[in-house]
């Protein structure tokens, strides 16, 4: 009689892996096996099971090897690192009390401001003196890669500009006046500087400009009276 041999013919398994195709530079890369019911890790033989998390530092290829039944295959896959995109404002880093600025972002395609404003531009008015405000920006590039930076503006107050000298004089007389409280001035009467002598032959007000050394500007109003 003969004997008859079965001999049984196994499949090797099809290994999949799911991974993305790009990471932004810092963000984890989730690569998960399928098709066998083992999985070892070529990268890391000391990793077993489906899943991989890791953060590459630069484009990197995965290899794992899946076994079934006792036949083993193997999937690679090639996964690249993209570059954060290079995020910077621009604007005004000095304003007066009062006044506003344009701040603009670059460097990526779509922009979400810490005001919770959307776009590229945005005006701002801080009110703050004597202190800085600080205005940041998230930049997402066509790669869905975000970045961030932040854009410090500082506040300067009002000059406190004064006029001193008569309020009343007689008719005819000279009347000297001085600005206070700034670094320049210029008066309605032309004049510049800080002092001024005028005759008073009627009632008249006496305006004055003054600037500062961060060029912010004020002004102050006053009446002499003839007596």
């Amino acid at each position: 009689a003969k004997n008859k041999i079965t001999v049984s013919v196994k499949p090797y398994p099809v290994i999949n892996i799911n991974a993305p195709k790009y990471v932004c530079f810092g963000d984890k890369a989730i690569l998960e096996a399928s098709g066998a019911n083992s999985y070892i890790w070529q990268n890391d033989e000391t990793l077993t099971g489906k899943r991989l998390t890791e953060t590459p530092e630069k484009g990197k290829s995965y290899s794992v090897k899946g076994t079934s039944n006792g036949c083993t295959s193997e999937a690679n896959v090639y996964v690249d690192v993209n570059p954060l995109p290079y995020v910077w404002i621009t604007g005004e880093e000095s304003l007066c009390y009062g006044d506003n600025t344009t701040l603009s972002a670059n460097g990526a395609t779509t922009y979400l401001w810490s005001t919770r404003q959307l776009g590229e531009h945005i005006t701002v008015t801080p009110t703050d003196t004597f202190k800085t405000t600080a205005y940041s920006v998230i930049g997402t590039d066509a790669f869905g890669c975000k970045n961030t930076d932040t854009f410090n503006i500082t506040v300067h107050p009002l000059p406190n500009v004064r006029i001193l000298g008569d309020n009343a004089t007689c008719n005819g007389d000279a009347t000297h006046l001085e600005a206070i409280g700034a670094k320049e001035y210029i008066w309605n009467t032309s004049e510049q500087g800080a002092h001024i002598y005028t005759i008073i032959t009627a009632n008249k007000t006496f305006t004055v400009e003054g600037t500062d050394e961060y060029g912010c500007k004020n002004t102050f109003d006053k009446t002499v009276t003839r007596k």
